[in-house]
């Protein structure tokens, strides 16, 4: 839901104490996109458009990236969803998160 995951086109982290510019390699470890595969489990990417904190293009380029590698995945767009909704507190995701779980799970 909403994360940051390409950290090196993201803004620089207090937490690692150093810049991008200083140490990229720490900021292409630390994303997530950098590990992006075919095998690995379903991913079901949530994020609303209304995000002030994580831009939705970091979402959008998760599933890009998974697209590329044939990953399994589903990306939903919440229009007008800020940074922190829950499954219910903006629209009732419930349904599309349970179903997602259904069919990733059952099979």
């Amino acid at each position: 839901m909403y994360g940051a995951v390409d950290l090196i086109n993201y803004h620089d982290v207090k937490m690692f104490a150093k810049t991008r510019a200083e140490d990229p390699g720490i900021y292409h470890k630390a994303s997530p996109l950098s590990y992006v595969r075919k095998d690995e489990p379903p991913v079901l990417i949530l994020h609303g458009t209304m995000d002030k904190v994580v831009n939705v293009s970091q979402s959008e380029t998760l599933s890009a990236a998974m697209d590329k590698a044939g990953a399994p995945h589903e990306l939903v767009i919440i229009p007008g969803a800020p940074h922190t909704f829950d499954l219910q507190s903006f629209i009732d995701l419930r349904p599309k998160a349970f179903g997602f779980f259904d069919k990733c799970l059952k099979n």
